[in-house]
Order: C-alpha cells, then sequence, then structure tokens
C-alpha cells in the first residue's frame, strides 16, 4: 500500500473521514472542527462543502445513513449520496 496526495481540504485539519459504502459513485466525507464537512467523489482531488457544523468523527452504516460527533451532540447523517444532495 503507498499513500497519494489528494486536493487540500478547505482550510484546516481534516478530524475524520469516512468512506460511503455502497455509493453510486466512490465518495468519501470529511469533517473537521476548522471549517465543517466536505465531500469528494473523485478520489480526494475536490472537495465539495457540506456545511458549516464542526465535527471530529465521522461514520457511514451505508449510502444512505451515516453518523457525525462533535463536541456535546451527535448528528444523523441521511441520504448521504451527492444524487441526492442539495449541493
Amino acid at each position: 500500500m503507498t499513500w497519494s496526495s489528494g486536493a487540500r481540504t478547505a482550510g484546516g485539519v481534516a478530524f475524520g473521514s469516512s468512506v460511503v459504502p455502497g455509493a453510486s459513485v466512490p465518495t468519501v466525507v470529511t469533517v473537521s472542527r476548522d471549517f465543517g464537512s466536505q465531500y469528494s467523489v473523485d478520489h480526494g482531488q475536490s472537495w465539495i462543502d457540506l456545511g458549516e457544523e464542526r465535527f471530529w468523527t465521522v461514520s457511514f452504516l451505508s449510502a444512505t445513513v451515516g453518523w457525525a460527533a462533535g463536541t456535546g451532540r451527535i448528528s444523523k447523517i441521511l441520504n448521504a449520496t451527492p444524487e441526492n444532495s442539495d449541493r
């Protein structure tokens, strides 16, 4: 296994990331306490904002449900596939 560099996320350290299993295209979501959350559908070469809520960790059960946790809260993420996103 080798590491390769992707595009930088928007302004800060990524605190957690998760591949979205079963997504129609390979999708990864990253979260941060610095910049909110973003996702990528091109293997990390570019990132699309999901929102400014700050989280420390993220995990997905399937392409349509996951969880993100931050200071004092846990949020459920529904319809996580890019084709169902408003963005």
